[in-house]
């Protein structure tokens, strides 16, 4: 069993006090911080023990040890809202943006998500699969071990169901950070269904969601639950059919309008609801009063110029929040998460604690894995991750630097 002891951590992050609370009101008890701290970690097992560097079991003092002096350790990161299955770029249309130009003034001019979908209907599983594993060696090197990737530039039975075989090929071939993959065949409306949306309706719910099912492509089933794209009864209905099949629900909503997806998200008991820019005093209350986690992607609101979520009023609710990179060609091209969380201290005026289980165990709940991501405790995986300094704000202090590498 291949064995690494961290040891002399000036600042051991454990989150040990999070799981009791599950996530709710972070404070800085809540991170189970430890002075001179050591983990020792399998990476089969997990994290076999934490704890003080002077109290390392006997037993478990066999392995490569490394001396962390001078850092801060964390739990593996967690992003819990990627949408990594896409080919092409929209720089032109970023610039055309820049320049004053309208969402719709793009459209007519060949951008917006359907330019996206264009390239990656055309795109081969390998190329997908490739285009992928490149992302996750990316996410890696900022810290994230455990992630969730999407569909949804398919806009169709056979170019999703490519890219969900993309997304599990890619995660054959990188599996330094585990992949849970989410359908989002009800991203948006293709073009050839604007006027028989019944048709496409259908479509999602009697031929792709049961293959993707008996195939097991997937562990999720996302809906885009707002103004222009689909509606409330629209997303009930596709998660009831996703619920029948055994599938976790996620859901972007209230992004563009309040449309009351946040409400619906919590009836429906699904793990979160994202982006949450337009999101009312009701459905805050909802969040507060469920399981359901509140996804913020502050990267996504700073892309698009739009003023950010509301997240004190849902942490002083009681509402559990994670945050994400949202990463994706249209609207939040990066995939840095120390850089997102330092959009959290920015923007979002989250506290230190709320920030650091907002990227581990608050986006690990966000994906129904808070048992085994997001704390280093006792046989939760996810290898530790590292930064300079002597205090839990290191790995965002510093300004779209990203986690340090491994100190092996």
């Amino acid at each position: 069993m291949e064995t690494t002891i961290y040891k002399n951590i000036d600042c051991l992050v454990t989150n040990s006090g999070l799981i009791g609370t599950k996530g709710t009101r972070p404070n800085e008890d809540s991170l189970g911080i430890i002075s001179k701290g050591a983990v020792v970690f399998s990476k089969k097992k997990g994290v076999l023990w934490a704890g003080r560097s002077s109290a390392i079991p006997r037993s478990l003092r066999i392995g490569k040890t490394v001396d962390c002096k001078g850092l801060v350790a964390y739990p593996g990161f967690v992003d819990s809202h990627t949408h990594p299955a896409f080919d092409g770029d929209r720089a032109k249309e970023f610039s055309m943006r820049m320049e004053g130009a309208t969402y719709q003034e793009i459209a007519h001019a060949g951008g917006g998500i359907l330019s996206t979908v264009n390239k990656t209907q055309k795109a081969s599983a390998p190329k997908l699969a490739d285009l992928i594993t490149k992302r996750l060696e990316s996410a890696h090197r900022y810290g994230v071990r455990l992630m969730e990737a999407k569909s949804g530039y398919g806009l169709e039975k056979h170019a999703e169901l490519r890219s969900l075989n993309a997304i599990q090929a890619a995660s054959k071939k990188f599996r330094n950070v585990k992949i849970r993959a989410t359908c989002l065949a009800a991203h948006a409306i293709p073009v050839e269904y604007k006027e028989n949306r019944d048709t496409w309706m259908n479509e999602i719910c009697e031929e792709i969601l049961p293959t993707v099912a008996r195939r097991s492509l997937a562990d999720y089933v996302d809906v885009f639950c707002d103004e222009g794209y689909y509606t409330i009864d629209e997303s009930r209905k596709i998660f009831t059919t996703a619920k029948k099949l055994g599938f976790h629900l996620k859901m972007h909503g209230d992004e563009l309008a309040n449309t009351g997806s946040a409400e619906l998200a919590a009836e429906m008991g699904a793990l979160s609801v994202d982006h949450l820019l337009k999101v009312s005093d009701s459905g805050v209350s909802a969040l507060a009063s469920s399981s359901t986690v509140a996804t913020l992607l502050p990267g996504t609101a700073l892309f698009l110029r739009e003023p950010p979520a509301p997240a004190r009023k849902l942490i002083d609710s009681g509402a559990c929040v994670a945050l994400a990179s949202d990463f994706n060609p249209g609207s939040c091209t990066t995939q840095n998460l120390p850089f997102i969380a330092t959009l959290a201290a920015l923007h979002l005026g989250m506290t230190c604690p709320e920030i650091i289980a907002g990227i581990t165990y608050n986006g690990a709940r966000a994906l129904g894995m808070a048992g085994t991501y997001g704390a280093l405790a006792e046989g939760y995986m996810g290898e530790p991750v590292f930064a300079e300094g002597d205090h839990p704000a290191a790995i965002y202090y510093r300004l779209a630097q990203g986690a340090l590498p491994n100190p092996l």
